[in-house]
């Protein structure tokens, strides 16, 4: 039995099929197989790189010293921005004063890109405890740190978090990754 076919030419006419052409979105590059990181559009996350460290480190200094928590990326365009996501556990203590206070700062290589200064203080930090005199304290806190970074580089780059303490009295010391627990640094490069 033969199969009809109607169209507005009429029955059993010749039928054309016409091929749609497609003209949004249009894409530039080369396919690969995969989406080219060129192409990706503005706020995209192009590539993630994560560190923990878990061995227990001393400050007893105000001046921002490394805790051992680091992280390298080598960023695939020199227009792109570096979000870090940094949180490290820390316990302070203190044994007589007034106040303590501690903060975390941000490293590129060599270069501090974020330290706290709340309330235009000289002595910068991210926590704060107002004891009585004589009094003791201990306080264990997670710090959190976001922040977005402009490299301009292709080149390899670290992030590394440095941890200070504050006194205004007698002594005080701070621990980060108390009892070998865990801080992580996560990296995200971002298109611009």
């Amino acid at each position: 039995m033969a199969i009809s076919t109607i169209n507005q030419a009429g029955l059993n006419a010749p039928l054309t099929l016409t091929s749609p052409v497609l003209t949004s979105p249009a894409f530039s590059g080369t396919p690969t197989g995969t989406l080219v990181s060129a192409n990706m559009p503005a706020g995209s996350v192009l590539q993630v790189v994560q560190a923990i460290y878990s061995t227990q480190t001393l400050i007893a200094s105000g001046t921002y010293t490394d805790i051992g928590l680091s992280v390298s990326i080598t960023p695939k365009f020199s227009t792109s921005k570096v979000l870090i996501l940094a949180s490290a556990l820390a316990d302070m203590t203190r044994s007589n004063g007034s106040a303590q206070g501690g903060g975390i700062s941000i490293v590129r290589n060599s270069t501090a890109v974020w330290t706290p200064n709340p309330n235009g203080s000289s002595q910068p930090y991210t926590w704060y405890v107002q004891i009585g005199s004589g009094a003791s304290v201990e306080v264990t806190t997670m710090m959190n740190l976001n922040y977005l970074d402009s490299p301009a580089t292709t080149s390899a780059t670290t992030y590394k978090i440095q941890g200070a303490i504050y006194s205004t009295g007698n002594g005080g010391t701070v621990v980060f990754q108390p009892a070998n627990s865990t801080s992580n640094i996560i990296v995200m490069e971002i298109a611009a």
